[in-house]
């Protein structure tokens, strides 16, 4: 016995051993210990934005040093689990030695790696929308959470942490004889958008399908059909056995699925039949825009409020030209500076392209690194360069002839300009 668990002991070391010098071999070679794995490295991207922007799904981070040897030894461990998830969520690696990506560590405040952090499926509404008749939608807040390691990684525990950053499925449940007869009539009928409809015999809709309803979300309408309680569904859809998958086209045409039972498989199918993720985001986005702009021009703010992370990526952080940030303490303070920036606009000369506000008690961390100043005052007003990733803090009067003094004078010839790698994250 104690022989047999010896060899055990040092086969598992023996295996430990060589696919340390596996990884080891890659880095040194300059491949990524990715290859071939559902995980993509991230490297050359400049806020999470762009890769979260246009997906449903829930997005899991792998923070890791390439350089390090527990965190050599724990990516096979993440790959392996992150396999069969694949569809449940997107997956991405942080190099925490690639300069281009270190913008993650500030903002999620990493102080050990190995480190798991997951971005949740759901978004909150942005601001703005209920007033200009949209709801949901890409946009809003997602929230960031941490994956508690302590125990070790493995494929159940990585399974319960993405399935808890997958929010609320968009599908749509049947469970009466007459809702079935409608859903029936409906998707046989020419329509707009596609839809996918599951036959069961079960009370729940599995996590399986509430994947793939979160990855066609905005692109096709799902649902499952409870046969235990709509008795008529089989006959209806000609379902003899069950579970029954089937696609309705936007010409009611339909088309069974019988394929293996994975996220990815099934909505690479159902894709064959919707418009394209991208462009559906991107029209998702333009209509969102469209409508924001027509509802701030009806009440004619020339100065925006920022209060979600995603209003300020979008809003401030993407902005090539220089943006000014205001921070107030109060929303009162908003109002007189509303007609500051008016007046500001109607002049020329200006190399700075908007004017927004933030709210102190909103993202105090970020307020206090836009503000504070050398000399221990706070400023009420910053000048943002992302092109050239600069702050430029001003402390002067808050009248539209001062400001544009100074933005046409030591603004424009880069006085006081302070570089900046990054700032804390909206609503710290």
């Amino acid at each position: 016995t104690v022989s047999v668990l010896y060899w055990s002991r040092t086969m598992r070391s023996a295996s430990i051993v060589a696919a340390l010098f596996a990884l080891v071999a890659c880095v040194s070679a300059n491949k990524s210990p990715f290859d071939g794995t559902v995980v993509k490295p991230l490297s050359g991207v400049t806020s999470f934005t762009q890769v979260v922007r246009a997906v449903d799904e829930a997005t899991i981070f792998f923070i890791y040093d390439s350089a390090e040897v527990n965190s050599l030894r724990t990516i096979p461990q993440f790959t392996k689990a992150a396999a069969p998830l694949s569809g449940f969520a997107n997956f991405y690696a942080i190099d925490i030695r690639d300069a281009t990506v270190a913008w993650a560590l500030d903002a999620w405040n990493v102080q050990l790696v190995p480190a798991v952090r997951g971005v949740s499926a759901h978004r909150t509404p942005r601001p703005g929308f209920e007033k200009a008749g949209l709801v949901g939608g890409l946009g809003g807040t997602r929230q960031f959470v941490e994956m508690q390691l302590e125990r070790g990684l493995s494929e159940a525990s990585l399974k319960r942490f993405v399935l808890s950053m997958q929010g609320e499925a968009p599908v749509i449940r049947v469970e009466t004889d007459a809702k079935a007869e409608s859903l029936h009539a409906h998707v046989t009928s020419p329509r707009e958008t596609p839809s996918v409809v599951l036959i069961s015999n079960k009370p729940t809709s599995s996590q399986l399908f509430k994947a793939v309803s979160i990855s066609l979300n905005g692109r096709c309408d799902v649902y499952d059909v409870f046969t235990g309680k709509a008795k008529n569904a089989q006959k209806l859809f000609d379902a003899k056995k069950v579970p029954k998958l089937l696609v309705f086209d936007a010409q009611g045409v339909e088309h069974e699925y019988t394929g293996a039972l994975t996220p990815t498989a099934i909505v690479a199918f159902v894709e064959k039949f919707t418009t394209n993720r991208e462009s559906q985001a991107q029209k998702v986005w333009d209509r969102e825009a469209l409508a924001l702009a027509r509802e701030a021009k009806r009440h004619e703010e020339p100065l925006l409020r920022v209060d979600s992370s995603m209003l300020w990526d979008s809003d401030v952080l993407s902005r090539g030209s220089a943006v000014g940030v205001f921070v107030f303490d109060a929303v009162e303070e908003a109002q007189s500076a509303a007609e500051v920036v008016r007046d500001l606009k109607a002049r020329s000369g200006s190399s700075v392209s908007n004017f927004v506000w933030v709210l102190r008690s909103d993202a105090p961390k970020l307020a206090t690194a836009l503000t504070a100043t050398q000399g221990g005052a706070s400023a009420k007003l910053a000048f943002l360069s992302t092109r050239k990733s600069v702050i430029t803090k001003y402390d002067g009067e808050v009248s539209a002839s001062a400001i544009h003094e100074f933005a046409t004078g030591p603004l424009s010839r880069g006085v006081g300009a302070q570089p900046y790698k990054s700032l804390p994250a909206f609503g710290q």
